[in-house]
């Protein structure tokens, strides 16, 4: 071993020969300025807390909260001695994480807490981004950018019925849920294949909401004349408007 720690060929063969035995964590990223703190910078903290909050009533003391609503992508799998339940390594990222921070008095926290029912707060509706139907060849998603190529479904008025009529368009403008987009025209003629689609004389462009999205196709294939084939809608069996 060179300065008495094994190389990376030592370790893959360790793993490799042990790999029923071993389990899987996650490493926690740690920034280098957090890392830095010392137990005796905590203590020096709170015993100047102690002095600073002394004769302050409970209602002027604030406590502020922050918690992460996404996972950090930069974790890694490690290899780690038995017993070792929270690995983190010190490395000073820069992926971008989504976080909230919540804040209350302590007057209020003693009231929650001596509150005899507890109350639990429920979600009364879940809003999707997509509709539950969808078509072979269209992958529904919520994850939509300029330029994309979507199926929407719009409502059209009928004497008798209310029918839906599907749109094939490319976004071009996105104001949080609502869409913008501009659509073609599928193909006339009687050798016309199904998934051949021309843009049309007069610019088709229009608002939408985020929940007539059906989903995604992939980018068409363009031919002559402003021809565009969409491989993805081959087999698809909707009646485009």
């Amino acid at each position: 071993f060179k300065d008495n720690l094994p190389g990376r060929k030592w370790m893959r063969g360790f793993l490799k020969r042990h790999r029923r035995e071993g389990s899987q964590r996650l490493c926690q990223n740690v920034k280098q300025a957090r890392a830095d703190v010392s137990r005796v910078e905590l203590e020096t903290l709170f015993e100047n807390l102690v002095e600073t909050l002394d004769n302050v009533p409970s209602s002027n003391i604030y406590n502020y909260n922050e918690t992460n609503l996404t996972d950090d992508p930069g974790q890694q799998k490690v290899s780690l001695k038995r017993c070792e339940k929270y690995p983190d390594r010190v490395l000073n990222t820069t992926k971008a994480l989504t976080s909230q921070t919540n804040s209350s008095s302590s007057s209020e926290h003693e009231k929650a807490m001596n509150t005899d029912e507890p109350s639990t707060s429920t979600g009364i509706r879940h809003f999707r981004s997509t509709p539950s139907t969808t078509y072979k060849g269209v992958t529904p998603t919520s994850q939509i950018n300029v330029g994309d190529w979507i199926v929407v479904r719009f409502p059209k008025q009928n004497s008798k019925v209310q029918v839906k009529s599907c749109f094939l368009g490319c976004v071009n403008e996105i104001d949080e849920q609502v869409l913008s987009a501009k659509f073609v025209r599928p193909e006339k003629g009687r050798n016309a294949p199904a998934n051949s689609f021309v843009w049309p004389l007069v610019e088709d462009e229009a608002d939408f909401d985020m929940g007539m999205v059906v989903g995604k196709v992939q980018p068409p294939k363009k031919g002559r004349r402003g021809k565009l084939t969409f491989d993805q809608l081959n087999n698809v069996n909707v009646e485009w408007d």
